[in-house]
């Protein structure tokens, strides 16, 4: 229930792009897939979230969180 609040709070809030970018950005950061769907159901569109500076920058943050995984 409580997914679905603050889905409906984002889609009535009409946020901006850079709001809801931050907000995905997050999502994605701390792993957290059904919150990434929701936003994608509700209207994300990540082809203009993901610049090749985002694709980087979560790349690093992947790197600082499982260095083993790129030996």
């Amino acid at each position: 229930m409580k997914k679905f609040n603050l889905l409906l709070y984002i889609a009535e809030s009409n946020l901006s792009g850079s709001d809801a970018g931050e907000i995905m950005l997050q999502a994605i950061i701390h792993e957290r897939v059904n919150f990434i769907n929701l936003l994608l159901m509700s209207g994300f569109v990540l082809r203009h979230f993901l610049t090749p500076e985002k694709l980087q920058l979560l790349y690093n943050r992947l790197l600082i969180r499982l260095p083993c995984l790129f030996i």
